[in-house]
């Protein structure tokens, strides 16, 4: 997290969205105002948003966005896909052998695009 991008979605940027507008944040929690965020969701100035990330977390049951019918909030599970699962699993194995001065079974080789092969 930057300083520069601490609070950069507040008050200004909610205040220049229509009423049916949803927002996201899969980034890092600080990115928004969270303060601002609920105010404008208590108000319905817009319509709803959605977090996988907080600005403290773990975020407790008692957070104040999670009093609210629209917001809904995920506990930081967005990258705990099956694929990703799979290819963290494969990292772990790879750091222990390398650990142990064996070669890895899934060296990153190459890259296509902008995507690392794995």
């Amino acid at each position: 997290m930057l300083p520069e991008t601490k609070g950069l979605v507040g008050e200004r940027a909610f205040g220049l969205l229509k009423p049916t507008a949803y927002v996201i944040n899969l980034a890092r929690g600080p990115v928004w105002d969270e303060k601002a965020l609920y105010r404008v969701l208590k108000e319905r100035m817009i319509a709803g948003a959605g977090s996988d990330v907080f600005e403290v977390e773990p975020a407790t049951k008692d957070h104040p966005l999670f009093q609210l019918e629209n917001f809904i909030g995920t506990p930081h599970m967005a990258a705990h896909t099956d694929e990703a699962l799979r290819r963290m699993s494969r990292v772990a194995v790879d750091i222990l052998r390398v650990l142990e001065g064996k070669e890895p079974v899934h060296p990153v080789n190459r890259v296509v695009g902008e995507k690392w092969l794995i």
